[in-house]
């Protein structure tokens, strides 16, 4: 997203510093972490990538983020992969 804070990958430098914002989630939201393998993996078409613009679309898509549906569009893995979500609903 352009115009967000952003700082060096964790654990690279042990005394860098990243800027702090405040951002308000509301009572029911959705938080997904991922790896890099995850927006440099091959989708459909050799050497064509997924990237962070692909990932916004496919949740756009579905309406909704779907771990297993993310994990099976994406084709050919060039680096490991790793995705956590955090959600919180309201009771």
């Amino acid at each position: 997203m352009d115009g967000t804070p952003s700082g060096p990958p964790l654990g690279i430098f042990p005394d860098a510093a990243w800027s702090v914002i405040d951002v308000p989630l509301g009572d029911d939201w959705s938080m997904m972490l991922y790896t890099d393998g995850l927006i440099e993996a091959a989708v459909h078409e050799p050497g064509r990538l997924l990237g962070v613009d692909g990932l916004v679309e496919l949740v756009r898509a579905h309406g909704v983020i779907d771990l297993d549906g993310l994990i099976r569009h994406v084709g050919t893995l060039s680096d490991d992969l790793a995705v956590v979500m955090l959600r919180r609903r309201r009771m």
